[in-house]
């Protein structure tokens, strides 16, 4: 018997009904040569016709077993190149550098190794099909959706093509909760609310979303988004309503864009145009941009360069002005050597609102200030650093957090980093000063 079917152990056909009178036939017709064997020979030839087919078998599962090793390593690698955002055709380059390492550390598995199939047309195969596999279990899992929540933005990318992210969180019965981008859609057309609320629909529509459970949006600020007539949360809302659907539904404003707004108002211009215009001299010279690294490079620098600031992507103001507090010493010796002496870089007022800067962009830019407010008070710290009259929105800020403050002690320098380097600079003028409750 093979795969439950009765198999010829000479012709390896198979008898499609299990019946005596079929097999005998089969036998009969085809292989009556056979009769005229002696019934020892006979036994020899069964045994030996046996073990050729169970050898066969045994190969046949080892190459198998091998074949599916090696399909689920390039699924691996296919993921790993997927998430580094790198090309598929840098399979092959890792495909060489497997065999490579191989060929001299486990010269016995080479022959398995070079069956891993890492062409470019093959990660883009494998990625299509993790793809669709992420969608098939997203949509299972929205089936068990008891509550969800929708966060959506749209922009323009670098071919002038509109894009709509769609990211929907939702909680099960049990209580699990579950978060995963739904969709990207490009707007070909216009960006209108009405544009934006199809593709959404379509998007809830394709995924097996209903409104039913819908609990929450989560947008920007744009007309687009929340207009009064024609913004896409009105739309949704009229949707609800012409549906007989009585949800109550939270409307939040995306933190991430509240971010951007902090980042513009505390702009601290006399302390940005400094930085942006002493990046802009280093760098905006062939020859001082090579003297500047090189000096970099002969005092063994963390960092290599400088890097410039936009004003249109507000992420780069942190990294701009981190880099520009770490390198601030070899930027005073440059600028000195160039006869461009820089006295802000000896103005302790200056430098102290540099770290300041520093700091508080850099919070915002790696999103820590949700986890740090909630813990330590730092209401101190405001009142003697950020006055009411330079500082009145960050003040609002600084005091309705400290509402939500508990008791804790801790010196300024464990917290601000950029204070603690600078060591006996600013210390006697922050000596004493701690966080403490409200």
């Amino acid at each position: 018997m093979y795969n439950s079917k009765p198999t010829c152990l000479i012709c390896k056909e198979k008898v499609s009904v299990v019946k005596e009178y079929n097999v005998r036939r089969h036998y009969e017709t085809k292989h009556s040569e056979y009769a005229k064997f002696s019934k020892e020979l006979k036994t020899r030839k069964l045994d030996s016709l046996k073990s050729e087919l169970r050898n066969q078998q045994r190969l046949l599962n080892s190459s198998i077993h091998s074949s599916s090793d090696t399909v689920k390593a390039s699924y691996s690698v296919a993921m790993i190149i997927s998430k580094r955002m790198k090309s598929f055709s840098d399979g092959e380059f890792v495909k060489e550098c497997l065999d490579a390492v191989v060929k001299d550390i486990l010269p016995d598995k080479t022959k398995k190794f070079s069956n891993i199939s890492l062409s470019r047309q093959t990660i883009c195969r494998r990625v299509n099909d993790i793809s669709n596999e992420i969608v098939v279990t997203l949509r299972d899992q929205i089936k068990y959706f008891k509550s969800y929540s929708l966060a959506f933005d749209e922009c323009t990318d670098i071919s002038d093509t509109s894009q709509l992210v769609v990211y929907i969180r939702g909680v099960t019965e049990s209580f699990q909760v579950k978060q995963e981008m739904l969709n990207l859609v490009s707007l070909k057309d216009t960006t209108k609310g009405e544009d934006i609320f199809q593709a959404v629909m379509k998007c809830l529509s394709d995924n097996g979303a209903n409104l039913e459970t819908l609990a929450g949006l989560t947008t920007d600020g744009a007309p687009a988004m929340i207009g009064r007539n024609k913004g896409v949360v009105k739309l949704i809302m009229d949707e609800m309503e012409s549906r007989s659907i009585k949800n109550d539904l939270f409307v939040i404003h995306c933190l991430i864009h509240q971010h951007n707004l902090c980042a513009q108002v505390l702009s601290m211009n006399h302390v940005m145009s400094v930085v942006v215009r002493t990046i802009n001299f280093i760098r905006s010279h062939a020859l001082q941009h090579r003297q500047f690294k090189e000096l970099l490079n002969e005092l063994y620098s963390h960092y290599g360069d400088l890097v410039y600031f936009s004003n249109v992507r507000w992420l780069s103001r942190g990294k701009c002005l981190k880099r520009f507090f770490d390198l601030r010493e070899e930027i005073k010796s440059f600028m000195m050597h160039k006869k461009m002496t820089l006295t802000e870089l000896n103005d302790e007022e200056w430098m102290l609102d540099l770290c300041f800067l520093t700091e508080i962009i850099d919070l915002q830019c790696n999103s820590e200030l949700r986890l740090v407010y909630p813990t330590i008070s730092k209401i101190d710290f405001y009142n003697k650093y950020v006055t009411a009259e330079k500082y009145p929105n960050l003040r609002i800020f600084a005091q309705r957090v400290a509402l939500h403050e508990a008791s804790y002690s801790m010196p300024i320098s464990l917290r601000f980093t950029p204070f603690n380097t600078l060591g006996d600079f600013v210390r006697p003028i922050i000596s004493g000063l701690y966080f403490s409750p409200v």
